[in-house]
């Protein structure tokens, strides 16, 4: 790139435009590819390094010898950075309100990750006045549609005088601390409200509900509270690229996306809408999405089960599958005959913006005790054969021999807990076949399709003598998005509902067959717990409901006052055990308690406990914290109790028969009880009821009826334990804990209410066991934060952030940033007759941008200005590669830029920067000239101590002459004395 100089002269000027005088005019005209007109030019391009940091280069497999380049010429676009919107921090308290939807801010290149949230209001009562006013304040009375509410401000809950100099900061923080209260004892968090206060302000928010009136009693009369009504969210979070590209949201129509896709909203002059990666994997980044109350999702069969008297099942024929969303259209596609549920599926997958699919297969398996075998089928086309046997209605061997050939068939096994039912799954969709069952016993194998969570579908079928010689199942797919959709199918026509579980507040899990479901609590402090600032308070509005057989109990973070997730699993574990039987595990007494460190495991609601010796008292850990308390008797007699059972189960030790066992005096004699709640003999019918008991999966049934006044509790014969009426009217049940586990049926008349399934919590999820079938489980969630995204790594190039929808549009958030490495792109030619070309990433292959160039090879294409020459040909590719060992990094041109950066003209800073290089010359040969005297001066003095003097070496060398010869004569004369010794000894 080079700038050709014109100038023009000014009347007064000379003639000669090769004479430059005062006033005369230059324009500098940019020309690509003539730096000969440059006028000044460094040969060395090392020494300049001005080069751009990356270097375009051909792909060894290219067809054609088109050259090319590709430069980015988009600068920032111009807008608010989003930072600069969301100064305060992610909390709910310092969402920012917009006034309408559009771009908010763009997010630069930097890596890293961004967590956007859209939110509603929460009801406020607002009081203002100077913080000596406030500070008066003896009481706040709260009116909402669940009654009034009255904290005394004046006392403290400890009963001492509140400080007289508090004002409206201290007083919020004593509110949210619970240390102001009602009469009765009752904490703002209780009632779901959180404070703020500030000089000349305190505010009062409420988690759900309105505030309909707000009062502050003061010494001299009252103050009324401004009040704000409550506000849905009424928007939705969008990220994109300045090309166009929906990363992040929720689908747009088509005229939302013209009105959004401007070049005042940062986006590029050629941006084109394209969906086709929303809420995909982009660049290496991804996306996660929570929705409140969940996503919409709807089951659309692939052809269910089918059973057949034949050896084989004809292939299913083609099935028309339409999919109608209201902003995005409808998609219409064949699935071709014989296709199995996971092939549909991927032709589905994408089909409309923001649609995922995905396919699976269960179904549910019962058969009687003998040797049995099978071929099955699923990802294999060649059947293969499973045999087993089943002793005592225990499929686990089935499930072993299935489990064995997974790796052939990709066909999963489950069993439920009492091995009575296995679950055949195939996660991705495979078509199942079974056939040619044999039984030694000549039994029927029973098949239920069914979901993967074990819940049973519509589909029935035997195999065996007098039934059906194969079934196949079809399976499903399950189709989910942000909005609405319908989904029409041969013979079916489906609309979307929404599913806590699908981006919701909960993540479902299931095992053993379904009848184990973990459903994973979903809470961020920064948007579901309560928070302050800058005086805006935000109450805890989430709030979590589960039903399971009947019972449902609904948890306000705000009430709880939840921190994390397991606050919240704990307080649903807790509400459903609510009015559930008690549970206890008594000992023997001990002759001597074991020694600390001792540890013992235990068995509660299917929840693993552990019970420790602790500075010579038991202590019990687990789960739950408190689930389950530990108590010595006088003589040493260990009890341990938990309030609530959902399944009417006692406490157990995990090994009873260990020697551990029988140090805690929990062995042999430890006996197990089931304490249910009080009841009336007025109500119970005439001739009683029957109380179902199972112990170690035996089923005894306990009469229980009135007496007179008082109830009479009969154990059948051969019940292995007892059962009394205490003295409140309460019925427990012994039972030794060497007979086996206890479970009591649901049987409110006899105050005995049960789940029918075991229910716990355990590291933010809420437990739920099941001894057979899944369990009847519905939740739901509702919060602030209807929207939540979130983007780990951030591909290298600029966002732009947005709000669509209307009504009350608030966004929380904030980015963090990272590292920003070199873009690593690659140019293709799509089209080389149309001159057609995009621009990918070179790693994942995800398109950037794309589009024609004109005639002469040139354009500008999603903010990079590129030029393909002459010879290149469909499909050649060419890599944008950082350059080399730091050349070409620009350093050198930055640094002369800078030089020429501040006042005065051109010349001034030019005669500066020669005056520089000419002190720094001038300095440097002094210190050169220096460093040269001291370098002689070190070489004659080394000259010095290393130099030889010929005379002084002669006389030490005539010296040691001297010695070596009186040293010989010495010699020579002990020579001649011993010689004369030897001869006078030997005469």
């Amino acid at each position: 790139m080079s700038y050709l100089r014109r100038g023009y002269a000014d009347p007064a000027s000379a003639t000669d435009q090769r004479v430059t005088e005062n006033l005369d005019r230059f324009t500098l005209t940019r020309r690509d590819g003539r730096a000969a007109d440059m006028a000044f030019v460094l040969e060395d391009a090392v020494q300049i390094a001005a080069a751009q940091r990356t270097s375009l280069q051909a792909m060894s497999g290219n067809a054609g010898d088109a050259a090319a380049t590709l430069t980015r010429t988009a600068g920032s676009a111009g807008l608010v950075t989003l930072a600069a919107v969301l100064t305060d921090g992610a909390t709910a308290a310092a969402a920012v309100p917009l006034r309408g939807s559009g771009i908010v801010g763009m997010v630069p290149v930097q890596g890293g990750t961004m967590q956007l949230a859209s939110l509603g209001s929460q009801a406020k009562a607002e009081f203002l006045a100077d913080d000596a006013t406030l500070g008066r304040a003896t009481a706040l009375q709260l009116t909402t549609p669940a009654g009034v509410f009255r904290l005394d401000l004046s006392t403290l809950a400890d009963g001492s005088p509140r400080p007289a100099d508090w004002g409206a900061a201290e007083i919020a923080l004593a509110l949210n601390y619970g240390r102001l209260t009602t009469a009765e004892g009752q904490t703002l968090n209780a009632l779901g409200g959180h404070a703020a206060g500030a000089a000349g302000q305190l505010q009062i928010a409420l988690a759900s509900g309105e505030v309909q009136a707000a009062q502050l009693t003061l010494p001299d009369g009252a103050l009324d509270a401004q009040v704000s009504m409550p506000g849905p969210a009424g928007g939705a979070v969008q990220v994109f690229t300045r090309s166009g590209v929906h990363l992040a949201g929720t689908p747009l129509g088509a005229s939302e996306a013209a009105r959004l896709l401007t070049t005042a909203n940062g986006f590029l002059p050629d941006a084109v809408y394209d969906s086709s990666r929303l809420n995909a994997d982009y660049r290496g980044m991804s996306v996660t999405q929570v929705l409140v109350p969940g996503a919409q999702v709807a089951r659309v069969s692939m052809g269910g089960l089918t059973a057949s008297d034949a050896a084989a099942i004809p292939a299913a024929g083609a099935r028309d599958v339409g999919i109608t969303m209201p902003l995005a259209g409808t998609a219409r596609l064949t699935v071709p005959a014989g296709a199995s549920a996971a092939q549909a599926a991927a032709m589905m997958n994408g089909a409309l913006p923001g649609l995922s699919v995905r396919a699976s297969t269960a179904v549910a398996l019962r058969v009687g005790d003998g040797s049995l075998s099978f071929e099955l089928s699923g990802e294999n086309t060649t059947p293969v054969t499973i045999t087993a046997q089943v002793a005592g209605g225990d499929l686990s061997a089935l499930a072993a021999a299935i489990s064995a050939k997974v790796g052939t068939t990709g066909l999963r096994s489950e069993v439920s807990p009492d091995g009575g039912r296995l679950l055949l799954v195939s996660d991705t969709g495979a078509t199942i076949d079974i056939g040619n069952f044999r039984h030694s016993a000549g039994a029927t194998m029973s098949l239920t399709e069914a979901r993967t969570d074990g819940t049973p579908l519509s589909g029935t079928a035997s195999l065996g003598p007098g039934a059906a010689a194969s079934v196949r199942v079809m399976g499903g797919v399950t189709l989910s998005s942000a909005g609405s959709f319908t989904a029409e199918a041969p013979g079916q026509m489906v609309v979307s509902a929404t599913d806590a579980a699908a981006q919701g507040l909960f993540r479902r899990t299931t095992s053993a067959a379904g009848a184990l479901v973990r459903l994973d609590v979903v809470f961020d402090p920064a948007l579901d717990g309560s928070s302050a600032q800058a005086g805006e308070p935000v109450a805890a509005g989430t709030t979590y409901s589960v039903s399971l057989n009947g019972a449902t109990v609904s948890v306000s973070a705000a009430v709880v006052g939840a921190e994390d997730a397991q606050d919240i699993a704990a307080a649903l574990a807790n509400g459903l055990r609510q009015g559930t039987p008690d549970a206890s595990l008594t000992g023997t007494p001990m002759a001597g308690l074991p020694a600390d460190g001792e540890t013992l495991e235990l068995l509660a609601d299917g929840q693993v406990y552990r019970l420790t010796m602790q500075g010579g008292a038991p202590v019990v850990t687990g789960p739950e914290a408190g689930r389950i308390t530990a108590s010595l008797g006088a003589d040493n007699r260990l009890t341990l109790s938990a309030t609530g059972s959902g399944n009417g189960g006692a406490i157990r030790v995990r090994s009873p028969g260990s020697a551990l066992a029988a140090a805690f005096g929990l062995g042999a004699g430890a006996m197990q009880r089931v304490r249910g709640q009080v009841i009336a003999a007025g109500s119970l019918p005439a001739g009683g009821v029957q109380v179902p008991v199972s112990i170690n999966g035996v089923s005894h049934f306990l009469t229980v009826s009135a007496a007179g006044a008082g109830v009479v509790v009969t154990p059948p014969p051969g019940f292995p334990g007892s059962a009394t009426v205490d003295a409140d009217g309460a019925i427990s049940l012994w039972v030794p804990q060497s007979a086996g586990e206890v479970a009591v049926g649901n049987v409110p008349g006899a105050g005995f209410v049960t789940l029918g399934a075991a229910v716990g919590a355990a590291d933010g999820g809420l437990v739920v066991t099941a001894q057979d079938l899944a369990p009847d489980l519905a939740f739901a969630a509702q919060g602030l934060a209807t929207q939540r995204l979130s983007l780990n790594g951030l591909p290298s190039e600029e966002l732009l952030v947005g709000m669509t929808g209307t009504g009350a549009l608030t966004l929380a958030g904030g980015t963090t940033a990272g590292v920003d490495a070199p873009p690593r792109l690659m140019l293709q030619v799509v089209d080389a007759t149309q001159r057609e070309v995009a621009v990918l990433d070179a790693v994942t292959g995800d398109r950037i941008a794309g589009g024609y160039l004109g005639a002469d090879g040139q354009g500008t294409i999603g903010g990079y200005a590129i030029t393909l020459g002459a010879g290149a040909v469909t499909g050649d590719r060419y890599a944008l590669l950082p350059a080399g060992a730091g050349s070409g990094d620009g350093a050198n041109l930055q640094a002369l830029i800078g030089a020429w950066s501040g006042a005065g003209s051109l010349t001034e800073r030019f005669n500066i920067l020669v005056s520089d290089i000419g002190s720094q010359t001038a300095a440097a040969r002094t210190a050169e000239n220096a460093a040269t005297s001291r370098l002689t001066a070190a070489e004659m003095a080394e000259a010095n101590l290393s130099a030889v003097d010929l005379n002084t070496e002669a006389a030490r060398l005539l010296q040691l002459q001297q010695a070596y010869q009186a040293n010989a004569r010495a010699l020579s004369v002990a020579r001649d004395l011993f010689d004369t010794l030897l001869k006078t000894v030997g005469s």
